[in-house]
């Protein structure tokens, strides 16, 4: 039996326990050991304290394989962390007693989550985290915001040591993305970037790395509400979208897991994870954005009765703060401060 082991029967603090998906809530004092009954594949372990006396940080623990491993609270630290059981028979024991002190994953959340991350492998989690088990909270900020703090503070950030994601670095205004030579064309057309730079290059020819990435920016902004994650997901579908050199599978698939994207993001995150004006452009006047007929369908659900109304406008797409000289400057939205770099 898969299952996600609590060294402890009795869970020190109130907190808030999740599972891909599923969460659920355990009071101080009372008994509870672990998740049961899961199912195969790539899933995620995540906390979150109640407690009013520390700043409450969601982070967890993305995982693949349960064998031997288990869940300890760490006073020190004040968060749990993986332990490894190297005696088989010991941690089958484990299991064995505490089973009836365990929830059973839900399965109503099998099928939805396999779907949310079925390009993603186990390998390039471990790759864009930089650690394992693969640790990510709400805090992590990517390389390039480690980079760019890192500057602001003239060194005294330590980003080797800081946990960042090490997500591909995208930038629409670099001479990669826009040469000299064809500026007006790689300026309409991201399909030099993304076919010959960014999979070429960043991917080593594998297209399913970047859905993979897409898959795992997106679970990583809607479980842990990391803002660098959320980023990288806009900027990976408007790379996409705005490319002409797209394989037809590519786009299906791509149309696929947006909808599902869209339609699993609760509605009282999309204040603060959603673009809207990035959006919009993808899916209106982007080279591929009449071949995304059921994301286009999900995001007119979610977002028409709010967006037809001319007075509420301002509610959801707020004004470029910055010059009004450059159209790929930085727009604030809704939350996301997006930049097209």
């Amino acid at each position: 039996m898969r299952a996600i082991i609590f060294g402890s029967k009795v869970q020190p603090r109130d907190v808030t326990i999740g599972i891909d998906q599923f969460s659920f809530e355990v009071k101080a004092g009372n008994p509870f050991c672990g998740v049961k009954n899961i199912p195969d594949g790539i899933h995620v372990i995540h906390f979150s304290s109640s407690d009013e006396e520390t700043e409450c940080v969601r982070y967890g623990y993305w995982f693949e394989e349960t064998k031997g491993r288990y869940l300890q609270f760490d006073e020190t630290s004040g968060a749990y962390s993986v332990l490894k059981e190297s005696d088989d028979a010991k941690y089958d024991t484990m299991i064995e007693m505490h089973s009836h002190l365990m929830v059973s994953y839900p399965k109503i959340e099998e099928t939805n989550w396999y779907e949310l991350t079925s390009c993603i492998t186990y390998e390039q989690i471990q790759t864009l985290t930089g650690n394992e088990p693969p640790y990510v909270d709400s805090s992590m900020t990517t390389q390039e915001e480690s980079r760019v703090l890192n500057d602001k503070l003239k060194n005294r950030y330590d980003q080797q040591s800081a946990p960042h994601f090490d997500y591909t670095n995208i930038q629409f205004k670099s001479h990669d993305a826009i040469r000299d030579t064809h500026r007006m064309e790689d300026y309409t057309d991201k399909s030099h970037y993304l076919n010959h730079v960014i999979v070429a290059r960043s991917y080593k020819g594998h297209i399913n790395r970047l859905l993979g990435e897409l898959q795992f920016a997106f679970c990583n902004a809607l479980l842990f509400g990391n803002y660098g994650s959320s980023l990288q997901w806009h900027s990976i579908v408007e790379l996409v979208t705005f490319s002409t050199q797209v394989s037809t599978s590519l786009i299906k698939r791509l149309d696929s897991i947006l909808a599902l994207q869209l339609e699993t993001l609760p509605d009282e995150y999309c204040a603060t994870l959603i673009n809207q004006e990035m959006w919009l452009r993808c899916l209106t006047v982007s080279h591929m954005s009449n071949k995304l007929p059921r994301t286009k369908r999900v995001y007119d659900n979610k977002f028409n009765s709010t967006s037809s109304d001319e007075d509420s406008e301002s509610d959801h797409q707020l004004p470029n703060i910055d010059s009004d000289e450059d159209e790929d400057e930085p727009t604030v939205v809704s939350g996301v401060y997006y930049v097209r770099s």
